[in-house]
C-alpha cells in the first residue's frame, strides 16, 4: 500500500453516502451471483494428461 494513503482523515462531505453505499451491495451481490455459477475444475484422464474446462452451471 502506498505511504500517500496512511495518517489521519477527515470527512468533509457525505453527500450520496446512501446511494453508494446501495451501489457496492449491488456490485458485491452480482459478484456473489456470478461466481456461484460458475465452477472451474480440473481433472486427469487415463494418459495422465491434464484436461481443464468450465462448467457454466448456470445451464446456458
Amino acid at each position: 500500500m502506498s505511504n500517500k494513503f496512511l495518517g489521519t482523515w477527515k470527512l468533509v462531505s457525505s453527500e450520496n453516502f446512501d446511494d453508494y453505499m446501495k451501489a457496492l451491495e449491488h456490485c458485491n451481490l452480482v459478484k456473489r451471483l456470478i461466481e456461484s455459477s460458475a465452477e472451474m475444475g480440473w481433472q486427469r484422464d487415463d494418459n495422465k494428461k491434464k484436461v481443464g474446462g468450465w462448467e457454466n452451471g448456470s445451464g446456458m
